[in-house]
């Protein structure tokens, strides 16, 4: 078995998910940003959390894409936080989220056993700073 693991600026990733993703979309509401989304390659040292999809499959790209694509969804709707940020505060209470990223990083084992070939143990993790803003 071989591993090999990349890091990858996820800058590029988001403005495909939004330019290709929500095309249709685009032309009702005008256009889409990522405005909470901030890049900063020291969030890879210094994270809260991380946002990690995992998959076993034949080594197609697409679907290293797609977990790619999950991740960067969980951010991008707002979707994932980090708790100790609350404290004694409600999640009602948070009037908006901020996030700031790292790389993303793709861990890939090859050769390994997936149902009935050989194929691809992979794991995407985004290392994220919040920050929570309350009303």
């Amino acid at each position: 078995m071989k591993e090999r693991i990349e890091k990858l600026n996820p800058e590029h990733f988001i403005s495909n998910l939004l330019k290709y993703r929500f095309n249709e979309v685009k032309h009702h509401i005008g256009e889409l940003s990522a405005g909470h989304i901030n890049y900063n390659p020291s969030i890879n040292k210094e994270y809260q959390y991380k946002v990690i999809e995992h998959s076993k499959h034949d080594g197609t790209v697409l679907f290293t894409l797609e977990n790619i694509d999950s991740c960067l969804m969980r951010l991008i709707n707002k979707q994932t936080y980090f708790s100790p940020l609350l404290k004694e505060k409600s999640i009602d209470e948070v009037k908006d989220i901020v996030y700031e990223i790292g790389d993303v990083e793709v861990k890939s084992l090859y050769g390994v056993k997936v149902k009935h070939f050989i194929g691809v143990d992979e794991t995407i993790s985004i290392p994220v700073k919040c920050n929570l803003i309350f009303k």
